[in-house]
């Protein structure tokens, strides 16, 4: 059942709401923790608000008729609660940046110790990306990591598709100097 299916399954109530709801959470949740866990929250903090997401889905399920796309809802409905449960614990908190840390690089070309320190590299120096710019951070992650269109990746932002294309853009250039050092070790291997 694809993530449409659900959400129509969750507006129709009863049983079915049940199957929708189960049906989403099993493809979302994990996701999601990790997401709160690597912004900084506490494990059980991360849990719940994980099923404070789920309960939103189904409260607001009218308000992502003509959305993008389920996913990218669902994604934004979790950064909103994050942000709020950030400004609610750190009322300096902006909501500008969000930590997010990197997934793993695919190195397929390269083999053996070589691979596995450029690997390190870029872990590294995407994690020092995060430290310093965790939203454009988490927006490459999002769009490489949890492999989101552009359209979702725009909508979990709140910006135009035009808008996160350029931003996009200028996360990438603003990544560049923090793996320049990994640049070096590919030429090397």
């Amino acid at each position: 059942m694809d993530d449409t299916e659900c959400m129509e399954l969750i507006s129709r109530g009863g049983r079915s709401r049940e199957r929708g709801i189960v049906d989403l959470f099993d493809r979302y949740a994990t996701p999601i923790y990790r997401y709160f866990v690597r912004s900084g929250l506490s494990r059980a903090d991360a849990e719940d608000l994980v099923q404070e997401v789920f309960v939103q889905v189904v409260r607001k399920i009218d308000s992502c008729r003509g959305s993008a796309s389920v996913r990218g809802w669902i994604w934004a409905v979790a950064r909103n609660r994050l942000i709020s449960a950030l400004r609610k614990n750190h009322p300096e908190f902006t909501g500008d940046d969000s930590d997010a840390e990197a997934g793993e690089s695919q190195l397929d070309s390269i083999s053996g110790m070589a691979a596995d320190a450029i690997e390190e590299c870029v872990k590294d120096g995407f994690h020092r990306f995060s430290k310093a710019h965790s939203e454009r951070a988490q927006a490459l992650a999002l769009l490489s990591f949890q492999e989101m269109s552009i359209s979702e990746v725009a909508q979990f932002l709140g910006r135009s598709v035009g808008a996160t294309r350029e931003y996009l853009s200028q996360c990438r250039k603003k990544l560049r100097p923090y793996l320049e050092p990994c640049f070096a070790l590919l030429e090397a291997g």
